[in-house]
C-alpha cells in the first residue's frame, strides 16, 4: 500500500490532491451532470404530463431526486473544501490568494 510513495517519493501532500483532482472532482462533477438531467428531465415530465396525473407524479420524483443528487454533490464539494483547508493541503489548481502572499512574504525575507 505505501510502496507507491516510498518508490517514487510522493508526499501525501501529492498523493491526495492526485486522488482528488484526477478521480473525485471528475466524479463528482459527472454525477452532478446527471444529477442535474434527472432534474431537467422532470420538470420536462411534469410540464408535458399537465393532464395525467402518473406523468405529473413520476416528474415530482424526478425533480425532488435530482436536488437531493445536487445536495449530495454539492455537500461533498464542500466536505472536501473543508479537508483540503482544514489540513492545508495545496492544489495547484486551488492555491489560495493568502498562501501565494504568504509564500513571497518568506521566500524575500
Amino acid at each position: 500500500m505505501f510502496l507507491p510513495t516510498i518508490a517514487y517519493a510522493i508526499t501525501y501532500d501529492k498523493l491526495y490532491n492526485n486522488i482528488v483532482d484526477k478521480i473525485i472532482n471528475p466524479a463528482i462533477t459527472l454525477l452532478f451532470t446527471v444529477a442535474l438531467i434527472i432534474f431537467l428531465w422532470g420538470v420536462m415530465e411534469y410540464i408535458r404530463g399537465k393532464e395525467a396525473s402518473d406523468a405529473r407524479k413520476q416528474g415530482k420524483d424526478h425533480i425532488i431526486w435530482g436536488i437531493v443528487g445536487i445536495t449530495i454533490m454539492l455537500g461533498v464539494w464542500g466536505i472536501i473544501a473543508f479537508v483540503n483547508s482544514s489540513f492545508e493541503f495545496d492544489s495547484p489548481k486551488n492555491v489560495n490568494i493568502n498562501q501565494q502572499i504568504k509564500y513571497q512574504k518568506e521566500t524575500t525575507n
